[in-house]
């Protein structure tokens, strides 16, 4: 009786570590749909005719943005947005900095 109820009680904390992986991937997906929108708003702030520097970026948001800039092979928006964002930014952030140096040498 006791291993029945024990077998029980692992299968269904199984089940529950699988539906909450599930949810965390789900929840991941639509953060980076959120990032990608967010970034294409800060792609379209510095396509402006007077468009200043970017003081309140994301680095979500930026993170997402660069890979998927990246993959496209466009360099160019990586060191456009890179050279408007505050440099603090750039600098703190490893995958940021690596995404801008590599696409500025290949500009």
């Amino acid at each position: 009786m006791e291993n029945k109820l024990e077998k029980i009680i692992v299968e269904k904390l199984n089940s529950i570590e699988e539906d909450l992986a599930y949810i965390k991937q789900h929840m991941m997906e639509k953060e980076d749909v959120l990032s990608e929108e967010e970034f294409n708003t800060y792609i379209t702030a510095i396509s402006q005719a007077k468009a200043k520097k970017l003081k309140e970026v994301r680095v979500e948001a930026l993170r997402a943005g660069f890979k998927n800039c990246w993959a496209q092979k466009d360099f160019k928006t990586i060191v456009t947005l890179g050279d408007m964002i505050p440099q603090n930014i750039l600098l703190e952030d490893e995958q940021l900095l690596m995404y801008y140096d590599i696409a500025k040498d290949r500009v």
